[in-house]
C-alpha cells in the first residue's frame, strides 16, 4: 500500500471523514490541506501525484500548500493538524534505500522512478 493511501486512512481513522468526497464543505476541505502538507513535506510523491489521491488537479494541491500557512493562524486548524500528525509514523528512508531494502543494489539514479512504479 502507498504512503498516500496510508495517510488517507490515517486521516479517516482520526476524523471519520472521507477526504476524497468530492465537496468543498470547510473541515473536508482543510483536512486535504493537511493531507497535501503532510504528502508534500514527507515523501517524493510531486503534486500530480498527490492530487491523483483526491481526485483533483496539481494546480489544487499547490493552492493547499499556500493555504495550509494561512490556516496555520488558526488555532482549531493547528490543533486537528497537530492531532493527525500525532499518530502518523512516515517512513523518511530515501528511494535508493527502499530500493536496496528490496534486492535493487546499484541502481542507476534514472532507473529509480521505474523501478518503484513497479512496486508502488
Amino acid at each position: 500500500m502507498s504512503i498516500a493511501i496510508k495517510v488517507i486512512e490515517h486521516i479517516k481513522n482520526v476524523t471519520d471523514i472521507d477526504i476524497t468526497l468530492p465537496t468543498r464543505k470547510r473541515y473536508i476541505v482543510e483536512l486535504r490541506v493537511i493531507y497535501a502538507q503532510i504528502m508534500l513535506k514527507n515523501s517524493d510523491l510531486t503534486t500530480n501525484q498527490t492530487a491523483i489521491y483526491l481526485n483533483k488537479d496539481h494546480a489544487t494541491i499547490i493552492h493547499y500548500r499556500k493555504l495550509f500557512d494561512n490556516l496555520m493562524a488558526y488555532s482549531e486548524f493547528r490543533s486537528l493538524y497537530s492531532k493527525i500528525i500525532s499518530g502518523l509514523v512516515i517512513c523518511n528512508k530515501t528511494k535508493k534505500e527502499l530500493l536496496e531494502e528490496r534486492g535493487w543494489n546499484d541502481v542507476n539514479e534514472l532507473l529509480i522512478k521505474d523501478i518503484l512504479k513497479i512496486y508502488a
